[in-house]
């Protein structure tokens, strides 16, 4: 019994250091110096930097719950009310900086989102999305 604890404590500590270890490599990522990439790579560097690596920190952080929800017996399910009710939000913001440049932007977008604004929606929306692509796939218990 002791031995399950102390794993179980070994398992969360390294995942623990492991994210640690990925959010700092990603932080540098972001603030690494961008006078080498040419103009036209600026955006794609920008989504990557705010959007993707966020997403992949969200799934990192789901990904616990998601072992927890694998090991579980029954039928598997997914929470469409909060994939629909968050994710698509999180989405617009995410893909926002994409969509804006085209032409469809010119119809989509919106007074009250500023064309200049900071990361933070940007990376709290991609964190949002990796997170809810993990933790609405579940189990569903058989009665």
């Amino acid at each position: 019994m002791k031995s399950n604890k102390l794993l179980k404590f070994i398992c969360i500590f390294v995942y623990a250091v492991f994210f640690l270890y990925i959010v700092l490599q990603a932080e540098y990522y972001r603030a690494a110096p961008k006078f080498d990439i040419s103009v036209s790579d600026i955006r794609l560097y920008h989504f990557i930097s705010s959007v993707v690596i966020p997403y992949a920190l969200g799934l990192l952080i789901s990904l616990p719950s998601f072992i927890s929800a694998f090991r579980k017996q029954g039928k598997w399910k997914i929470d469409w009310i909060k994939l629909l009710a968050v994710g698509l939000p999180a989405l617009y913001i995410a893909i926002h900086p994409l969509i804006l440049p085209t032409t469809l932007g010119m119809y989509i977008y919106s007074p009250t989102f500023p064309r200049y604004y900071s990361d933070l929606p940007l990376v709290l929306s991609g964190v949002v999305l990796g997170y809810l692509t993990l933790s609405v796939i579940g189990k569903k218990e058989q009665e």
